[in-house]
């Protein structure tokens, strides 16, 4: 019997600590930066990722993804609960990936959507979803074409959104018009940002 014990607590230790590793991992950062995804590959992550079965699917592979990088792998590998979510350099995204963000998970308060193919459409749909967001408090969208037009849009979000804090936009085509439009957002914000 004192042998049987010591394995069991042996055992129970280890179950412990696989429990603070999972517990870890639940935690983590999403990174699927330069990963060849699409607006529809987005989508399909985000859907997945929120549904109760997403690691029960078969793996499907995506059309211009290697075996090696496949949506059933990412899904497979996502923590529970994400704070920072990024997608740089997916270009294939676009303005019709932006329409899928309202999928985001709630305790995501990081967002990296640089260098993805963004133009004015989608910077009007990302500033949509962030006017009514309550939990991103940091969004980069660096080398994305905002340009003056996209600035007023940003500048309108500033002026209702509530939560968001930090706002990278380097290298997006900006004009001294779009600096005049983010200065007043800035000016108009119910908050301060950085």
């Amino acid at each position: 019997h004192s042998l049987g014990r010591a394995n069991s607590q042996h055992y129970t230790g280890r179950s412990q600590e696989g429990i603070m590793e999972t517990e870890h991992k639940r935690n983590e950062k999403v990174w699927l930066g330069f990963k060849n995804l699409d607006d529809k590959d987005l989508k399909t992550i985000l859907l997945k990722w929120n549904s109760t079965s997403r690691r029960e699917e078969r793996p499907r592979k995506c059309r211009r993804m290697g075996s090696t990088n496949n949506v059933a792998r990412i899904l497979s590998t996502l923590p529970v609960k994400v704070t920072y979510f990024n997608v740089v350099g997916n270009r294939g995204i676009g303005d019709a990936g932006t329409e899928h963000l309202h999928l985001l998970p709630p305790t995501v308060v990081d967002l990296d959507l640089s260098d993805c193919g963004i133009t004015l459409r989608g910077v009007k749909n990302i500033c949509e979803f962030m006017k009514t967001n309550t939990s991103i408090t940091r969004l980069i969208m660096w080398s994305n074409d905002v340009g003056d037009e996209g600035a007023a849009y940003i500048a309108d979000m500033l002026c209702q959104n509530k939560t968001l804090r930090n706002l990278c936009i380097t290298g997006c085509n900006l004009g001294v018009k779009a600096f005049s439009h983010i200065s007043h957002g800035l000016h108009c914000s119910p908050k301060q940002h950085a």
